[in-house]
């Protein structure tokens, strides 16, 4: 019998993480983000600087889409 489970990919395991920028995104203009030691093409729907932390919300092929990180003050 195949065990029809779904195993995650260790890209799927990067959802909900936390990311820096390293390459200015722009919504009509990917960038890139340092994930888990990797350099990943990142996109978003608002404006990114180089050093910002992001969190990753999707994978779609070898893209990450991302969304900035709301800082609180507690």
């Amino acid at each position: 019998h195949l065990n029809r489970k779904t195993v995650p990919t260790n890209a799927d395991m990067l959802i909900g993480k936390t990311c820096t920028v390293t390459q200015d995104i722009l919504p009509q203009s990917k960038g890139r983000v340092a994930a888990d030691g990797l350099s990943w093409l990142a996109q978003s729907d608002v404006p990114l600087k180089k050093g910002d932390q992001a969190q990753i919300m999707s994978i779609t092929g070898v893209t990450l889409t991302v969304s900035p990180v709301t800082v609180t003050n507690s």
